[in-house]
């Protein structure tokens, strides 16, 4: 069952480590996950715990198409969250909340760059 729901059209113009995508958290936890994908056709997946951030995975998937918009969509189902992109899955990563527990998203770049973000819909 999608719970809410976050997409959003983006063109990072970054080469070698960096990338543009969607951060979620909870509002009980003091962590968030950064799914962002790079212009070479790979993600990588931040997590920031207090002040501190760690790359926990980083991989390529198909469904990103390097040097061209792609779709990153952002659902929260029970106590994951699930990244998308281009209506494909690529990564689930827990809450570590319960599934009451209100959530937030938002839109994260990192690295030195140009990022685009166009036709942003968030559902509730």
């Amino acid at each position: 069952m999608n719970e809410a729901s976050l997409s959003v059209t983006v063109l990072p113009r970054r080469f070698n480590s960096g990338g543009a995508g969607i951060v979620a958290g909870t509002l009980r936890q003091r962590q968030d996950w950064r799914f962002n994908i790079d212009n070479n056709g790979g993600y990588h997946v931040l997590r920031k715990s207090g002040r501190g951030f760690a790359r926990v995975y980083k991989g390529e998937h198909p469904a990103i198409k390097p040097n061209t918009p792609n779709v990153i969509a952002f659902e929260r189902q029970g106590e994951e969250f699930v990244f998308f992109v281009n209506e494909q899955e690529i990564i689930r990563l827990p809450t570590n909340a319960r599934r009451s527990d209100p959530h937030w998203v938002g839109l994260t770049a990192f690295g030195i760059g140009t990022y685009r973000f166009a036709e942003m819909t968030i559902t509730q």
